[in-house]
């Protein structure tokens, strides 16, 4: 139909191009004409594949501090390099999106959809990842330091030398997270879900804060140093 449309709006412009009596003004008006019927359709071709899917937004690189990219779309987006320091992210769907090397120091994901996306050696420096679904995502490398990470599910993630230092993961769910070699010293892991994590020593553990609600994996014992509740939790 817009192609129909386009076509007609051509041959009107043509025909009133070989009328010598048209007004400058009715040209420029129906060259307005073609303009707004073939912008839709430009605009559709270049975001839609043969196939008719919606081709993944290509933002790598693009300067989006501060932005609010609350609720959007975002899937399979490439994000690689882009600087989102202190974005809005909420409830943003992020699933299989590319955003290795992204400045995102202090960027608020609440409640966003990252699963599967990849993050690896991503600035995540202060970042709020509360309730964020970062299940089977790419970390590795990532920089992780005195984030947010409470209530996420981070099942099936890749932390393998992560940078995790003074990160809270309270109630997080680990199982099946890879931390081989991460750095997670200071981290608060009180009632996290960590019973098949891989990669944990016991030497990591007892540079962390915990309690008897925290799920560890087998053949590792709770450190001494945990409390056994902490004293917010108190009667």
């Amino acid at each position: 139909m817009a192609l129909v449309s386009t076509l007609v709006a051509i041959l009107h412009l043509i025909f009133f191009l070989h009328n010598s009596e048209v007004g400058m003004a009715r040209f420029l008006f129906f060259v307005l004409l073609v303009f707004i019927t073939c912008a839709p359709t430009i605009l559709i071709n270049s975001a839609t594949s043969s196939d008719g899917l919606i081709r993944p937004m290509n933002l790598k690189g693009a300067n989006l501090s501060k932005s609010n990219l609350t609720g959007l779309f975002l899937e399979k987006a490439n994000l690689q390099e882009a600087d989102l320091k202190g974005a809005k992210i909420w409830r943003t769907n992020l699933r299989f999106s590319r955003l290795q090397y992204a400045t995102l120091t202090g960027a608020h994901f609440w409640r966003a959809n990252l699963r599967g996306a990849s993050l690896q050696g991503a600035d995540l420096k202060g970042a709020y990842l509360a309730e964020t679904d970062l299940s089977k995502t790419v970390l590795e490398h990532a920089n992780l330091y005195n984030a947010n990470l409470n209530y996420a599910n981070l099942s099936g993630a890749n932390l393998r030398r992560a940078y995790l230092r003074d990160t809270s993961l309270e109630y997080a769910i680990l199982n099946g997270a890879d931390l081989t070699d991460a750095k997670i010293k200071g981290s608060r892991l009180y009632g996290a879900d960590m019973r098949r994590a891989k990669g944990v020593t016991q030497a990591m553990l007892e540079s962390t804060s915990g309690d008897l609600r925290t799920q560890i994996p087998p053949g590792l014992r709770r450190p001494l140093s945990w409390h056994m509740l902490r004293s917010d939790d108190d009667p």
